[in-house]
């Protein structure tokens, strides 16, 4: 039987938890929710997702461990809490690692969707955060990576993953945002080891910018270079014969079957020469 924490400890935890943004973009949901239903405070469950998170990416049948850990998570508070606690953990996962389709975080985050598809209460609690973060991202209030990662590591009582810090820096597309999560992460791990490895993860982020920008200029290189192969390429010769006002004799190298040659009769050859003559006496 869970034993829930006092009203003290619930407070301290609370405040603790107002530096991580996320906790705060689900903080009013989860208290309507948890208060109407007595369920436990919004700063338990969360300490709960915060444990469940690196077990749960160990797993190697992401569907079977997410139907486990509901399981588990139902016996320990009901069925409310157990929601509750897989939609923490994969909030927390989607701004920890930004899973893409690609990303072997997806399976994980897709396990955690279906199980917790169809509940009474996933529209509320979805349509509650996402007001609750727009409110928070139009007075600069954002989550960030790197301080959600970090979190989450502290809460789990685990070491702090430096090669884990530092994939989650460069998986960011563009140079800024890579700058950013480093300095996110420069500050909130100043003093420690990662203070060696910040100047390593600095090199390889440019590397990794040049790296891609000669892959782009290669790609332009070789456009331009099959354009002018095209524009240089020769053709069957044929001799386009001067039209009346023309004002000079004229040749090109084409092959089409569109074109036809057609020579002049004699009867024109006389009045062609007269109005090339003409055109030149112009030009001149």
């Amino acid at each position: 039987m869970y034993e829930r924490w006092d009203a003290i400890r619930c407070r301290k935890r609370t405040a603790e938890l107002l530096d991580e943004q996320l906790f705060c973009d689900l903080y009013d949901t989860l208290k309507e929710i948890t208060t109407e239903n007595n369920e436990p405070s919004p700063a338990e469950l969360w300490d709960e997702a915060a444990v469940r998170w690196k077990p749960l990416l160990a797993a190697k049948r992401p569907e079977l461990a997410v139907e486990m850990l509901q399981e588990e998570l139902t016996e320990k508070y009901g069925e409310t809490s157990a929601f509750l606690v897989l939609m923490i953990l994969m909030y927390m996962l989607v701004a920890m690692f930004r899973p893409t389709k690609e990303s072997p975080y997806q399976a994980y985050c897709a396990a955690l969707a279906g199980a917790t598809h169809g509940h009474p209460l996933l529209e509320r609690l979805w349509m509650g955060v996402r007001m609750t973060e727009d409110k928070e991202e139009q007075v600069g209030h954002r989550i960030g990576v790197v301080t959600s990662l970090l979190t989450e590591m502290k809460a789990s009582g685990e070491a702090i993953d430096l090669d884990t810090i530092e994939q989650c820096v460069l998986r960011f597309p563009t140079i800024d945002l890579q700058q950013r999560a480093l300095e996110q992460a420069d500050n909130l791990l100043r003093g420690t080891a990662w203070s060696q490895r910040s100047g390593v993860v600095e090199k390889k982020m440019y590397a990794k910018q040049k790296e891609q920008q000669d892959r782009q200029e290669q790609k332009q290189d070789k456009m331009i270079e099959e354009v002018e192969k095209a524009a240089n390429k020769k053709t069957n010769e044929f001799i386009v014969y001067p039209q009346a006002g023309s004002t000079a004799n004229l040749g090109c190298q084409m092959q089409s079957p569109e074109f036809k040659v057609i020579p002049p009769s004699t009867e024109q050859q006389p009045v062609l020469e007269s109005k090339n003559n003409e055109g030149d006496e112009i030009i001149e």
